[in-house]
């Protein structure tokens, strides 16, 4: 720990080449509430709290405003530090750490109370950068506002509003932000641990809070039918150059190739009569086997021996 002449002390934790997660910052956080929210904070007094991260370049950032905070405002710095993080972009997600840093200063007297709105044991579904709680119990949303009979008014955060309307089968959800509804879905109940989101036209399958499956609704314009040929054409030839490569270029050693009756080979260039052929060419340097009906049955990889032989 470093301590400067203003009193601020980094309580610094190296990381090596690992990028932020969010449990990550809870396990640390864990260890400097332990050490010094609770071991040296008398009950009145509080901490001035900033929170930085040190990149693997040696850049630093400080993650959100100055906060003031009492011992039992651990779930709220949580909140809002992983808030912050989610509202960031990729670059402090995928960058490697070199170091997590709570920069602190005990302060005289309590600080403001604050409200926690986040239940941090609850799962969130990431959708269009929105959290939308994974759960069919409205009361999990956030803090009660508001219940009328089976409706329910529910502050999620500071900035979003869930009205859950709940009935046996299923919860009708309504979520806002900043009084503007962003959102309409259904939750549907399969059992007590299951349940299926309907959002967008689409269908996300929860178990166990955790995301399992999702259905995409797409709208695709159907195939067209296809015209019937006037004459049909089943010739077919499959065709085999084996070669090898000669101051990078491929030179064809070998030409093999099966009609549907019978069976050619040649080392010479190869001329067909007929333009109606569909060719299939193939480079794996394998010798086709037919048996005494000419049928294809199988095949054998060649080999080369140093003088471009085939053995």
């Amino acid at each position: 720990m470093l301590k400067n002449k203003l009193n601020w002390i980094d309580f610094n934790f190296e990381i090596k080449n690992t990028n932020f997660t969010s449990q990550l910052f809870k396990n640390k956080l864990n260890i400097f509430w332990s050490e010094i929210m609770e071991n040296k904070l008398t009950e009145n007094q509080h901490i001035w709290l900033l929170f930085k991260l040190e990149w693997g370049n040696g850049q630093f950032s400080t993650i959100g405003k100055l906060q003031k905070l009492n011992i039992e405002d651990k779930n709220y710095f949580i909140e809002y530090i992983l808030k912050y993080m989610d509202d960031k972009s990729d670059y402090y997600k995928e960058q490697a750490l070199k170091s997590i840093i709570f920069s602190y200063t005990i302060k005289k007297g309590r600080a403001k109370d604050k409200i926690t709105f986040d239940n941090i044991d609850l799962r969130y579904q990431y959708f269009n950068h929105h959290k939308l709680p994974i759960t069919m119990n409205p009361l999990k949303y956030g803090k009660l506002i508001e219940q009328i009979d089976n409706k329910y008014t529910i502050q999620v955060n500071k900035t979003n509003v869930a009205i859950i309307t709940q009935y046996d089968e299923y919860n009708d959800v309504k979520f806002f932000k900043e009084g503007d509804i962003i959102y309409e879905y259904k939750d549907h109940k399969i059992n007590e641990s299951t349940f299926i989101r309907s959002l967008d036209n689409n269908k996300f399958h929860f178990k166990n809070n955790q995301l399992v499956a999702v259905e995409i609704s797409k709208y695709v314009k159907f195939i067209n039918t296809l015209k019937s040929l006037l004459k049909n054409n089943n010739k077919i030839i499959t065709f085999d150059i084996e070669t090898y490569i000669k101051d990078g270029i491929m030179i064809p050693y070998l030409i093999k190739w099966y009609d549907g009756e019978n069976k050619h080979s040649g080392e010479g260039h190869i001329k067909l009569l007929e333009p109606v052929y569909t060719l299939e060419v193939t480079d794996n340097k394998r010798e086709l086997i037919y048996d005494e009906n000419n049928k294809l049955i199988s095949s054998i990889p060649y080999v080369i021996n140093e003088d471009k032989q085939v053995k």
